[in-house]
């Protein structure tokens, strides 16, 4: 007789002579009536019976290491049945990074790396004060402005000739200064930016603007408005595209990041300040609202949306030492941060499996989270794209014609499959690869065509074979070999 799996109900009833079943035998009838009862439940009900019966089932089983399920009974329970357990417990990435497929669950103290002990806001020099032009001087010191009126200045008797003796080409003055950055806020507040000078300064529409300064005051300033030393500049701008505004800028974030103290998580990401004057590193973004502009990398707190460092885009001026740009701006923008425990979070961007190690330890104690980018083999400029098909092609040529050629010498070899053996070498010989399919191509470059309007600014990559001009299909002209020649 094969052997019954007694459960602790039917051994109870056998020990006290009951003639009673079990109140929760396992029989249809009491799946069905139960199944039934669950029908009439509220929702809420449903969901503690769900939360209750997980919880039992995840008690009465244990995982060992290998995936195994066991416990104490033959027979797992129905409540059972509703654990699901992953088939792999890791999934390895083409990297060779091993990820894991379910959430730890080990419980106990906070890791020593998730801990932050200060809290976020203004240092206490700064928590008390409400007036703007308070707040204004604790980014904007006396320092940044004297030496922006220092350089003013000197830019001003450089283009200031004799016969300008209007107070409109007049040395400035800090309170100038600071009227001049009054105006420009203005001018942003009233979403005025965007305006001509002719139209800021109309007393018809406003006066505010011509009660500060007259235009052409205003004007002047702007075109004399320097940062930094000219004499010096060209033997600086040699490692440094940003010299002309570096100083101010170092003083600038600075004095960000010395009056606040960050949450425990930030953010570091980039923006687009729109711009289309002269500069070596404007950069170019189509889908932007403003689309030529300069890029800046910032790190921010979450949760007041603060700004506590900044680095700019330089381009081909980034010296990384190196390093990915990603990861070098992730390092350089938490400089202020390292050894705090705080989070970073990013795109996929700046995010890499070896940044996130290496923020883990000495001296930067940080945690990362982002998307991790899935790259794979594009051909780039220079480099030969190659065709899947093409490749697998030549390899079954290569490994075929030299056994070919071998049957050839069998004496014994009929003469149509001789016949069809010489035709197939000499088709794969006419297709294999020349020295003239061999050089890596030549990426086009996209020029605006010469005939277009410079308002559409269309861009193309078909060009002329005489004059060597960027010619669009709108001006480009077929014709024949003959009327071409």
């Amino acid at each position: 007789m094969g052997t019954r799996n007694l459960d602790e109900d039917h051994i109870l009833a056998a020990l006290l002579d009951s003639d009673e079943e079990p109140p929760y035998a396992d029989t249809d009838s009491e799946v069905e009536d139960h199944e039934s009862e669950d029908d009439i439940q509220s929702d809420e009900e449903e969901d503690f019976v769900d939360e209750v019966r997980e919880e039992e089932a995840a008690t009465s089983f244990e995982i060992d290491p290998m995936g195994e399920e066991s416990s104490d009974q033959g027979t797992p329970s129905t409540a059972s049945r509703r654990i699901i357990t992953p088939s792999r417990r890791t999934i390895r990435g083409k990297n060779k990074h091993c990820w894991s497929t379910s959430k730890s669950s080990r419980r106990g103290r906070v890791s020593a790396q998730n801990i932050v002990r200060s809290q976020r806001g203004p240092k206490r020099m700064c928590r008390n004060i409400y007036d703007p032009v308070l707040c204004f001087n604790i980014f904007f010191t006396d320092e940044i402005i004297s030496e922006i009126v220092r350089w003013t200045n000197a830019e001003i008797s450089f283009k200031r000739r004799e016969t300008m003796t209007s107070a409109t080409f007049k040395d400035t003055s800090e309170d100038e200064i600071r009227a001049l950055i009054g105006i420009l806020v203005m001018t942003a507040m009233r979403k005025d930016n965007h305006m001509s000078t002719d139209e800021l300064f109309d007393r018809s529409s406003s006066t505010l603007y011509v009660s500060v300064m007259s235009r052409d005051r205003f004007d002047f300033l702007i075109r004399c408005l320097r940062m930094d030393d000219k004499n010096v500049r060209p033997v600086l701008r040699v490692n440094d595209v940003f010299t002309p505004v570096r100083k101010i800028w170092d003083m600038f974030i600075n004095q960000c990041t010395i009056n606040y103290n960050p949450g425990a998580q930030l953010t570091i990401d980039e923006q687009l300040l729109g711009f289309r004057g002269r500069c070596p590193f404007r950069i170019y973004i189509p889908n932007k609202p403003s689309k030529y502009g300069l890029k800046l990398v910032m790190m921010c707190d979450i949760g007041t949306k603060y700004m506590i460092n900044a680095m700019p885009y330089l381009g081909k001026g980034t010296q990384t030492n190196g390093l990915p740009l990603g990861e070098y701006y992730v390092k350089e923008l938490t400089k202020p941060i390292h050894g705090s425990n705080r989070n970073v979070t990013c795109d996929n961007w700046f995010t890499s499996i070896s940044l996130a190690k290496s923020l883990l330890q000495e001296p930067y104690k940080l945690t990362l989270v982002g998307t991790i980018l899935y790259t794979h083999n594009i051909a780039t400029k220079g480099e030969k794209a190659l065709n899947r098909k093409k490749f697998m092609e030549n390899l079954s040529t290569a490994l075929t014609s030299p056994f070919m050629r071998k049957r050839l010498d069998a004496p014994t070899l009929k003469r149509y499959l001789r016949d069809t053996i010489t035709n197939n070498l000499l088709q794969m010989s006419a297709q294999e690869p020349t020295e003239e399919d061999t050089i890596e191509p030549v990426a086009k470059k996209r020029g605006y065509c010469k005939y277009c309007p410079s308002k559409i600014k269309r861009k193309a990559n078909a060009m002329c074979k005489k004059c060597k001009a960027v010619i669009c299909r709108q001006h480009n002209v077929d014709m024949c070999i003959n009327c071409f020649d």
